[in-house]
């Protein structure tokens, strides 16, 4: 199971590693007392995902600095897996015209009711035949003018 801890401020929500976890824990024993320290770590010990940090999401426009700051920083082959789309409904024109070909295979689109233009006319060649789009989702041109599209790639799950 991989979970995490979420602390949340106005900017973004973000999954801690166990370190940042370890630190809360302490400050939280110092004011609170000890019981509350073991408690407190007990809890987000069996949350937290030491190897793999995630972070939240919010919208379509914090997702979308997101991925811009992340292709900025590591080039447009980069793995954006790290960001946890679970909370975000509207991903219409997410990629659209962009030289992205990432990793995006394990994102949670399950609560996304717009991917609309979603790759129109981007880079991406991806494996995303394991998302799970729900079939009611505005899926209007979600691939056109793609290598997905002009190869005849397009997952199974596209309607």
């Amino acid at each position: 199971m991989t979970n995490n801890y979420v602390f949340e401020n106005n900017l973004n929500c973000v999954k801690c590693t166990s370190a940042l976890v370890a630190l809360c824990s302490y400050i939280i024993g110092l004011r609170w007392g000890f019981s509350h320290r073991v408690n407190f770590w007990n809890r987000c010990l069996l949350m937290a995902d030491i190897e793999h940090p995630k972070i939240i999401a919010k919208d379509r426009e914090h997702l979308m600095r997101l991925i811009s700051e992340t292709i900025q920083k590591e080039g447009p082959n980069c793995d954006l897996n790290f960001i946890d789309v679970s909370h975000v409904t509207n991903m219409s024109h997410l990629f659209w015209k962009s030289r992205f070909n990432g990793d995006i295979s394990q994102w949670d689109v399950s609560s996304a009711t717009d991917v609309s233009w979603m790759f129109w006319k981007s880079q991406f060649r991806g494996d995303i035949s394991r998302w799970n789009v729900p079939g009611d989702a505005n899926m209007k041109l979600m691939f056109y003018g793609s290598p997905l599209e002009l190869e005849n790639r397009i997952p199974g799950w596209y309607k």
